[in-house]
């Protein structure tokens, strides 16, 4: 004959003989209480019972942080104005368009050259953590804003360069011979 597997289950949270820590009988180790009123009150087992909760708020917890690009993207929101153009890698900040930036999405900057983008936006944002490939969009104008990852901030790096209008060419005079 089975022996009822709720006493001993729900013992220790209502109380049942199963789990109440009084010895009816020979009490066996798969029988013993969860909480034992003797060894400190129901504190172990609350404590057993809350930790993964706890482990489960730090976890998302994390996630309220701040990374790079939402930084970028709040640096922009603040320092420049609706309708500004911005060039962005994939990998960059995100739903600029809902924050009223016109965005030329590309998938990697060095896909164009800079001047291509001179003429379709005011600010680069690279988002790259190795900027040896840049050097030509990073000499396009000044770096106006820079965020990197630290242990309490995740994401790629980012940097936002504005673009110095295309210095003209002097015309060279005409020469006589």
């Amino acid at each position: 004959m089975a022996r009822p597997v709720v006493p001993v289950l729900l013992g220790p949270f209502v109380g049942s003989p199963g789990g109440s820590g009084r010895n009816f009988g020979r009490i066996r180790p798969w029988q013993r209480p969860f909480f034992r009123p003797g060894l400190g009150g129901h504190g172990r087992g609350a404590r057993a019972v809350a930790a993964p909760p706890q482990r489960a708020v730090r976890w998302l917890d994390q996630f309220k942080r701040a990374d790079t690009r939402t930084i970028a993207a709040d640096w922009l929101k603040g320092n420049t104005g609706k309708g500004t153009r911005v060039a962005v890698e994939n990998s960059g900040p995100t739903y600029l368009e809902a924050a009223g930036f016109r965005v030329a999405s590309v998938e990697l900057l060095i896909d164009h050259p800079p001047d291509w983008y001179r003429e379709r936006a005011d600010y680069l944002v690279i988002s790259a953590a190795d900027l040896s490939r840049y050097g030509d969009y990073l000499a396009a104008g000044p770096t106006v804003f820079q965020v990197s990852p630290t242990a309490q901030r995740w994401g790629p790096p980012v940097s936002i360069v504005r673009l110095a209008p295309q210095a003209s060419r002097p015309e060279l005079p005409a020469t006589v011979k």
